[in-house]
């Protein structure tokens, strides 16, 4: 299992600039964890530092989270981490990703960089 992501990091986060990954929470949990010594983050009560979610099936929400992101090209194994919206996932709220897009908008004023 060790071997697993010696290559590639697998599913990536698609907001251009994060680095969240699947190889990422893969690492962590087969890390020890320095708070509970002697006894891996997957084995711990301690929170994953975030989640990854897939990009939705539905043709129409699929174009929002795209639209959302600003991206002309997507990576191959694409998905949005929890650090993007603002529940920490996608809800009926607020089912598009919104939060640390990093990237600059027109405004009326001055451009502004998304964070």
């Amino acid at each position: 299992m060790a071997d697993k992501y010696k290559t590639g990091s697998g599913e990536i986060c698609a907001v251009k600039y994060c680095s969240n990954s699947r190889k990422i929470l893969f690492l962590r949990d087969n890390s020890e964890c320095g708070e509970h010594v002697a006894i891996l983050h997957k084995d711990c009560a301690c929170i994953r530092p975030f989640r990854l979610h897939k990009f939705p099936k539905n043709e129409e929400k699929r174009r929002e989270w795209i639209k959302a992101l600003n991206r002309k090209e997507l990576p191959k194994h694409i998905c949005v981490c929890s650090e993007h919206f603002k529940d920490g996932k996608p809800t009926p709220r607020n089912p598009t990703p919104k939060l640390k897009l990093t990237y600059v908008t027109s405004d009326v004023n001055s451009s502004k960089f998304i964070y």
